[in-house]
């Protein structure tokens, strides 16, 4: 803790020679904590986190100690560390497949996590780096050998650096049944529905999934090659970033064997009507509409005013001069 402070506005007729500094844990009640010189800050060292400390200061001359400050208070607080320990780790096996999922720390250190890292083994005690995976809470490890059972352990990461592990998990991959499963999972897009009008943004996107074994996730994509992972399996969902065009939409379901199967479904990604239309594009066809029946309507009423003005000025006919007074 740093306290700061200024000196009096009278020093007694006699040169002020140091301050003494109180501290305590509680208002109004304090000791004697530290002597400085004529200076105006003291940084108080070795105290608790969270723990609120009250100063007053005193200045001091040759004749004594002055009148007490006012009293100011804090508390201090950690700066940034590594994360805790991540939380509930389990480890689903099954077919040369092990799916892990874990919860978040307790603290992230007062910096946000950016990955985990998930150490693998054979034995708890000789566990060697897997993979640097990115911030999701899941993993499925594919690949591995039935009938050997094996460790993991995660670590989460943040800006200062990798906090420790968790306590090994085991688990154990095996065949299902007699046979290998080969058999393909189903899945499904529910929304939004194929040959849809969509806006641009982010967009959500639902579905089902199932396996007569066990699924082991579903992921989401719109060009087929970068995948997002969906949050849940039997019926799942998750959000994209839909732009402008004609879209494919894919979802991926894969079981505990490793086996997938794909959904698509087409969309149209267009601007709203309210859009501002692009300098040099073609307007709309509602614009067009109306700056035409304007024209029309612009044109009918000036035709009307010149032929009435035409028929007020026009000259009245010649008089008949056979009227009248004309002899048979």
């Amino acid at each position: 803790m740093t306290i700061q402070w200024s000196s009096p506005a009278s020093d007694g007729g006699s040169p002020i020679t140091n301050y003494t500094i109180y501290r305590g844990t509680v208002s109004g009640s304090s000791a004697l904590v530290a002597t400085v010189d004529n200076v105006g800050s003291y940084s108080d060292t070795g105290l608790t986190n969270a723990v609120r400390y009250y100063y007053h200061v005193v200045g001091v001359n040759r004749v004594g100690d002055g009148a007490p400050s006012s009293e100011a208070s804090a508390v201090p607080t950690a700066g940034p560390s590594v994360p805790g320990v991540p939380r509930a780790l389990s480890a689903k096996a099954g077919s040369g497949v092990v799916n892990l999922n874990w919860s978040t720390p307790a603290t992230n250190g007062s910096a946000p996590i950016r990955n985990y890292t998930i150490y693998r083994g054979v034995s708890p005690n000789s566990l060697t780096l897997l993979i640097k995976s990115g911030p999701a809470l899941a993993l499925f490890d594919g690949g591995l050998t039935n009938g050997v059972t094996y460790y993991y352990a995660v670590a989460a990461v943040n800006g200062m650096g990798e906090g420790p592990r968790s306590a090994p998990v085991s688990a154990t991959p095996k065949e299902p049944g007699p046979g290998p499963d080969t058999k393909k999972p189903t899945i499904g897009i529910v929304s939004p529905v194929a040959g849809a009008k969509l806006s641009p943004g982010l967009t959500a996107i639902t579905g089902n999934a199932s396996d007569d074994v066990g699924l082991a996730r579903v992921d989401v994509s719109i060009d087929g090659t970068n995948w997002t992972k969906a949050s849940g399996t039997a019926s799942w969902s998750t959000t994209i970033n839909l732009t402008v065009g004609n879209r494919t939409i894919y979802a991926r379901a894969t079981d505990g064997a490793g086996n997938t199967a794909t959904a698509t479904v087409t969309v149209t990604v267009s601007p709203t009507d309210s859009a501002p239309v692009a300098a040099g594009g073609d307007l709309p066809r509602s614009l067009i509409l109306t700056a035409v029946l304007s024209f029309v309507a612009a044109a009918g009423i000036a035709w009307f005013l010149l032929d009435r003005r035409r028929k007020e000025t026009r000259p009245p006919p010649p008089e008949n001069k056979n009227k009248a007074g004309r002899k048979s």
